[in-house]
C-alpha cells in the first residue's frame, strides 16, 4: 500500500474521531444552542463502524494509531451500551406485563386494500406472539383509526379496550380497564402524545403512547443518495434543505419532551412512556426523558437495538421507558422480522415492583 494513500487513510481517521467526539457531546447540548452537534449525533452508528475499522485496519497493520480509534471507542462506552445489548436472559413471572410499541405507518399492508388481509393479519399476530407471548399493551403511532383496523388489532391481540388521539395518529389497546386518559397537546405539527391511566394489579400506571416530531429526511436522503452528484449545485441544496429540515425538527423535539416530562412530573402514578421519540441514543432529548426513566433496551436488551428500518441505517429512535424503582424489566427486544411499516415492533416484559 503506498505511504500517500496511507496518509489518507490516517487524515480520514483523525476526522471521524474529531466527528465521533462531536456525537458524544450532542447529548449535553442543547438543539436550541446549536443543532451543529445533533448532526453528528445522529449519525453516530455510522462513526463508530468506522472506527472499529480503522481500529482492526491500524491493527493488521501493526500500527499504534489503531490507539487513536481503540481510545475514541472506550470513551463513548455509556454510547454504545444505548445501542448494542449485553444482557443475559432473565427468568420471567409467570405472567409478566408484556407492553409493544410500534410506529405502524398506518397499517397500509394489514389493513388495506389486500385480499390475503386476514392471513396477513394472523401472520403479524403469530410473529409478534412467538416472541412475546400474549400482549397486554399495545402502543401504536400513525395508526389510522378505521373500524376495521381498530376491531382486527381488537380481536387479534384479545385487548378490549382503547383509546386514540383523534386524527394525531397515537393509540392504546389495553387489556387492562382504563380508568382515565388524555393528550398532551403539541402545537402546529401532526405529532401527539396520547396517555392513559391502566389498573393492574389494583394499581393505577400511567402509560403514555408517544410519537415526536419527525425529522422528515429519510425519503429526501434516499433521493439524494440516488441522484447525489457533488459537482451538481442541486445536490448541495438538498443536502442544505435536509440540514434544515433536522434543525427544525430537533427544535421542536426538546419542546414536546419538556412538554412530556412536566406532564410525568404532575403524577404520581408509576409511568409507561413508550412510542417513536425520532432521535437517537446520542441526543439531546434521550438524555432528557433518561434522567427520570430507564431505557428498557439498556436494562434487558441483546444484540444490536436498531429500530428504523429505513433508508438511514441502524437507527435506534423507538423506546420503551419505565422508573427503575417501580419496574423490574425481564426482556426487551426488537421485532426486526416484521417488515409491514418502515420501523420495528418494541417489546418488554415487566413487572411491577
Amino acid at each position: 500500500m503506498s505511504e500517500v494513500l496511507l496518509k489518507l487513510l490516517r487524515f480520514f481517521n483523525i476526522v471521524v474521531i474529531f466527528a465521533t467526539f462531536f456525537a458524544y457531546l450532542s447529548p449535553f447540548i442543547s438543539p436550541h444552542v446549536t443543532w451543529f452537534f445533533a448532526v453528528f449525533g445522529l449519525f453516530y452508528p455510522v462513526l463508530l463502524t468506522l472506527n472499529f475499522l480503522f481500529f482492526f485496519f491500524w491493527l493488521w497493520r501493526k500500527k499504534t494509531y489503531c490507539l487513536f480509534s481503540l481510545g475514541c471507542i472506550l470513551l463513548g462506552w455509556t454510547h454504545i451500551s444505548g445501542l448494542t445489548g449485553f444482557n443475559f436472559s432473565q427468568e420471567k413471572p409467570t405472567e409478566p406485563i408484556t407492553v409493544v410499541t410500534f410506529n405502524v405507518r398506518n397499517f397500509r399492508s394489514l389493513f388495506w386494500g389486500r385480499n390475503d388481509r386476514s392471513e396477513q393479519q394472523k401472520a403479524f399476530r403469530d410473529a409478534v406472539k412467538e416472541e412475546t407471548g400474549n400482549v397486554e399493551i399495545m402502543c401504536l403511532q400513525e395508526f389510522s383509526a378505521t373500524k376495521r383496523a381498530i376491531g382486527g388489532i381488537k380481536k387479534l391481540f384479545d385487548l378490549p379496550h382503547f383509546k386514540r388521539y383523534k386524527s394525531r395518529g397515537t393509540a392504546i389497546f389495553s387489556k387492562y380497564p382504563i380508568k382515565d386518559y388524555g393528550r398532551i397537546v403539541f402545537e402546529d405539527t401532526g405529532n401527539s402524545c396520547l396517555w392513559a391511566d391502566l389498573e393492574i394489579e389494583k394499581q393505577i400506571v400511567r402509560v403514555y403512547s408517544v410519537h415526536l416530531e419527525s425529522s422528515k429526511i429519510s425519503d429526501a436522503a434516499s433521493q439524494l443518495k440516488k441522484d447525489a452528484n457533488l459537482r451538481d449545485k442541486e445536490t448541495w441544496s438538498g443536502i442544505r434543505g435536509i440540514l434544515g429540515r433536522y434543525r427544525r425538527s430537533t427544535n421542536r423535539r426538546v419542546e414536546q419532551i419538556t412538554q412530556i416530562k412536566t406532564h410525568i412530573a404532575e403524577t404520581d402514578y408509576p409511568v409507561i412512556v413508550c412510542g417513536d421519540f425520532n432521535d437517537t441514543p446520542t441526543s439531546f432529548v434521550y438524555r432528557k426523558i433518561s434522567e427520570d426513566l430507564c431505557d428498557n433496551f439498556k436494562e434487558a436488551g441483546r444484540g444490536w437495538g436498531a429500530t428504523y428500518a429505513g433508508s438511514i441505517p441502524m437507527l435506534k429512535i423507538d423506546y420503551i421507558f419505565t422508573p427503575q424503582k417501580k419496574f423490574r424489566v425481564y426482556e426487551h427486544g426488537v421485532l426486526n422480522d416484521i417488515d409491514i411499516s418502515d420501523h420495528y415492533p418494541v417489546f418488554s416484559q415487566l413487572e411491577l415492583r
